[in-house]
């Protein structure tokens, strides 16, 4: 028998509401952990059949949230942006990596570490580029 009383539903989802998610998705990824952990599959399921945006908005930036996480734990240190900044930082790694190979005239990164060269040319761009790119960037951070 299911309730008829929708008070308790999903005490979580006004909070995200009132931090911007369905507009600019600026909510921090604590609440949306929080907020994914307390949906059940059954729930999320039902969700996005009467919410269809709603949802897909939060699938995306659960995806992105992964990634600034995947970053973060490769580099071993706290990252300042925001994670729907990832794929901007993760673009310009590959940039690097690509140029600093070009410049030696071998693939560099996998003679550092043959194991995961990506985490070497993220951890050299991150030590040589990291400071000035978000410098460069940071008026548009502000507003993300």
């Amino acid at each position: 028998m299911e309730r008829t009383n929708k008070s308790h539903e999903d005490p979580v989802l006004p909070s995200l509401m009132m931090a911007g998610l369905s507009s600019n998705m600026n909510v921090s990824a604590v609440s949306l952990v929080a907020y994914l952990d307390y949906m059940s599959r059954e729930r999320a399921a039902r969700r996005a059949r009467r919410e269809p945006g709603l949802f897909a908005q939060l699938a995306h930036f659960w995806a992105q949230y992964r990634k600034w996480r995947a970053v973060r734990d490769k580099l071993g240190v706290s990252l300042d942006i925001p994670c729907t900044e990832v794929d901007d930082l993760l673009t310009e790694v590959q940039r690097h990596r690509w140029i600093e190979a070009e410049k030696a005239g071998r693939d560099i990164w996998a003679s550092r570490n043959p194991r995961d060269p990506e985490t070497s040319a993220l951890r050299d761009w991150f030590s040589k580029h990291y400071q000035s790119w978000r410098a460069a960037r940071g008026s548009d951070m502000l507003g993300a």
